[in-house]
């Protein structure tokens, strides 16, 4: 799953954030992801203050809204994910027992701190995180400390065997991707994806522009995978030209494409 996708890690994490339940507007069908403890917020010109339930974070916009992800807005950036993809084919491949699809926001809440940790890049819109992305600065690194400190040995709970042996191979295959087209130094765009209430309306744009704009200032090609076809259409748009696009899980009918963003000098 790729961009409206997860890209390529098999993850979990023990936040009881969420639940699988009506909720108007949050997806087909009126179900969706919902958080079970929403913090209040206090908009002023320049800076919102998130207040929680024993702290008060100050989030400062850059000129087009875009604000830094921490692990306080993890759990609210993972439902946005979650509610993205949650009818996405290779997310109903991964989880098939609906009690573990349950826990998918969980997987996305794991990931997108092991992200962090590991010195990866996450945004979001505004506080409201109607759209969410992370990606890699070549720096990023993974370590086996980040993903134990992260809850990785929380994933066969919550994902079951299948939900594993997919992920490990989903890595494989995207790890091997990467290699092959952008071996070099690059922005990876792993992750992005906007609320079903929300799509349409320019966040996923918001969040395209803000990666590329840092990858211009450093010199840098942007990589990603979609596994989303009328995606291609979209970041053609910004730069990204067709490299390839392949299948996974192999064999399957679902698509991969394969897009570079050529490095701009200014």
């Amino acid at each position: 799953m790729k961009d409206a996708t997860l890209f390529g890690y098999n993850v979990m994490v023990a936040v009881s954030v969420a639940q699988w339940s009506k909720a108007p507007g949050c997806g087909p069908g009126d179900r969706g992801f919902k958080s079970l403890h929403s913090p209040q917020l206090l908009t002023s010109t320049n800076t919102d203050f998130v207040f929680y339930p024993n702290q008060v974070i100050m989030l400062n916009h850059s000129p087009d809204g875009i604000i830094s992800v921490d692990q306080h807005m993890v759990d609210k950036a993972a439902i946005t994910i979650a509610n993205a993809f949650a009818e996405d084919p290779g997310i109903v491949y991964a989880l098939p027992n609906p009690s573990k699809l349950a826990n998918f926001p969980l997987i996305i809440a794991y990931q997108l701190k092991l992200d962090l940790m590991n010195g990866g890049k996450v945004y979001t819109t505004s506080p409201e995180c109607e759209g969410v992305a992370c990606w890699h600065p070549p720096e990023t690194r993974s370590s086996w400390i980040n993903q134990l400190r992260a809850g990785y040995f929380r994933l066969p709970f919550y994902g079951g065997l299948h939900y594993m042996r997919y992920s490990q191979q989903e890595d494989r295959f995207f790890a091997d991707l990467k290699s092959k087209y952008a071996p070099h130094k690059c922005i990876y765009l792993t992750l992005l994806g906007v609320a079903p209430q929300y799509q349409g309306m320019g966040y996923a744009s918001r969040l395209i522009r803000y990666m590329i704009q840092y990858a211009d200032k450093k010199n840098l090609p942007c990589y990603l995978e979609t596994q989303n076809t009328t995606n291609v259409n979209m970041y053609s748009k910004f730069g990204f030209k067709l490299k390839g696009s392949t299948h996974f899980p192999p064999g399957s009918e679902c698509e991969v494409h394969i897009m570079i963003r050529d490095a701009v000098y200014v």
